[in-house]
């Protein structure tokens, strides 16, 4: 088949799948098939307009539990990161979009 080797017979399995075409896992909610169980542990499926994850504070509803999760902040007023420069803190993962003052 190929020239690539495993130290583990899982890895080597899971890698015959690539040359056999087999998607032995199966998504609950859209019924798509994958060669892997970890493509399935974050679900990227969604019916078009669906959005699942709810807020309980305020009517804001979201595709990703990631979203919601972030969206919370709002109302916590939680700022979980701080830039290393100035020490400003902010409710977003990317400070580098922020003004730094400090030169």
């Amino acid at each position: 088949m190929c020239d690539m080797k495993f130290i583990q017979k899982y890895h080597l399995d899971r890698h015959k799948r690539v040359h056999s075409g087999e998607k032995p896992y199966q998504c609950e909610r859209c019924q798509q098939v994958s060669r892997g169980i970890n493509t399935l542990s974050v679900p990227t499926c969604y019916v078009v307009g669906e959005r699942p994850f709810e807020c309980d504070m305020c009517d804001m509803k979201f595709v990703q539990k990631y979203h919601l999760d972030r969206h919370k902040r709002v109302h916590s007023g939680e700022k979980p990161y701080q830039c290393e420069r100035c020490q400003q803190v902010s409710d977003a993962p990317d400070l580098s979009l922020h003004y730094c003052s400090v030169t």
